[in-house]
């Protein structure tokens, strides 16, 4: 059985020929991202056709197209690709680069990305664009204005679960926690140190929904990161800066005298540093970790970590008792400062064909209102995925 046929008249000749057509051919191929990771449920059509498949768990599809046809490839939150079919190319390697106007109207809730239209629950969603506006030196200030419900660290109040306030924190699909210990043993939940410069998005899960997909430490609600990655073309390079000094706040009203003081400071001493065993310990880790101790707790630890004598302890303290309301002005003059914060983002990224590199660093560093109050923090962040 042949195909279709053309007749043409030569002279008293008629001449029968086939008509060729263009025969269908199967390709396959596979669909990522910038990571070359796969990408599940990509869609790939035959441009101005209904002729299309959607990738595998691998990412892989399978399709007959004729030749010359041009394959559009799209995937939520990324930028679609057109992709022509040529003559005997049957395996394609379709990478995707991240659409970042469209990741506003995405939500990332742990299962799953998908659009806001389609989405259930309380959620917020705050973009790199907003962020960026909102210069601070912690992601929780950076949400609070931004989010709404979040006050101080919090969108659904205080659990009953070890009385934990603080929401859980996800950053690209894994739980993250910043846990601190204290020197009396009590722990306290923080935000990560993240830098400002790696945050693509943020998305606030609020309600009931943060809870089926994480668990009971989800109760607080759920913040999920998404974190930049590296795109194809030149090296992206990005730095940003935060300074922050503010006066100190001393209060000078109402004060009392410098007897009653160092007759408090005296009994705090008793009841603080308990035992004889453990006073010596205990006033050398106040005195090492502590903030800047007025001059009668200094001569008191001084006195209990055997630098001075009981005898010389208690000449110097009834000498500071008759000092009246100057013992304020010793304190202020020799234990205060305008604290002074500083913070540097730095952030380089490139994509080649063979590997996708990533490199973040932040320096932070906070000169508190005690004088003797400070600390600095350097984070480094380097990810390579071939």
């Amino acid at each position: 059985m042949c195909g279709p046929v053309a007749y043409a008249l030569a002279e008293e000749s008629t001449v029968v020929s086939e008509i060729r057509q263009n025969e269908k051919k199967s390709i396959s191929g596979v669909v990522t991202d910038t990571n070359d990771e796969p990408l599940i449920g990509a869609t790939v059509l035959v441009k101005g056709t209904q002729n299309g498949t959607v990738t595998d768990v691998d990412g892989r599809f399978h399709l007959k197209v004729n030749s010359g046809e041009t394959l559009v490839v799209s995937y939520i939150g990324m930028k679609s690709k057109e992709v022509a079919v040529v003559d005997g190319k049957k395996e394609l390697f379709i990478r995707l680069d991240a659409d970042t106007e469209m990741l506003d109207e995405v939500l990332v809730t742990g299962y799953q990305t998908l659009s806001k239209e389609r989405s259930t629950g309380a959620f917020s969603k705050v973009s790199t664009e907003k962020l960026e506006l909102k210069r601070m030196d912690n992601l929780s200030s950076m949400l609070e204005g931004q989010v709404a419900g979040y006050v101080n660290g919090q969108i659904r109040g205080v659990t009953t679960m070890n009385a934990v306030a603080n929401p859980m924190v996800v950053i690209d699909g894994f739980p993250v926690e910043n846990t601190t210990l204290d020197r009396i043993g009590q722990t306290t939940e923080n935000m990560p140190d993240l830098n400002p410069e790696d945050i693509e998005s943020v998305t606030v899960l609020k309600d009931a929904a943060a809870a089926s997909i994480y668990g009971a430490r989800a109760a607080n609600g759920v913040i999920v990161i998404t974190t930049k990655k590296a795109k194809e073309g030149k090296a992206e390079v990005s730095f940003s800066s935060t300074f922050t000094v503010h006066p100190y706040s001393y209060y000078k009203k109402n004060r009392t005298n410098a007897a009653d003081v160092i007759a408090m400071e005296r009994e705090w001493a008793t009841m603080a540093l308990s035992t004889p065993e453990a006073a010596e310990m205990q006033a050398a880790d106040l005195r090492e970790n502590g903030p800047y101790p007025s001059l009668g707790v200094n001569t008191l630890l001084d006195m209990y970590t055997g630098k001075i004598s009981m005898a010389e302890g208690d000449k110097i303290l009834n000498q500071l008792a008759s000092y009246g309301y100057q013992y304020y002005d010793q304190a202020e003059k020799y234990g205060k400062r305008n604290p002074f914060y500083q913070q540097y983002n730095l952030r380089v990224g490139k994509t080649t064909e063979r590997n996708s590199f990533n490199f973040s660093t932040t320096y932070w560093d906070n000169d508190y209102e005690d004088i003797n109050h400070s600390d600095w923090k350097l984070g480094i962040n380097i990810t390579n995925s071939l």
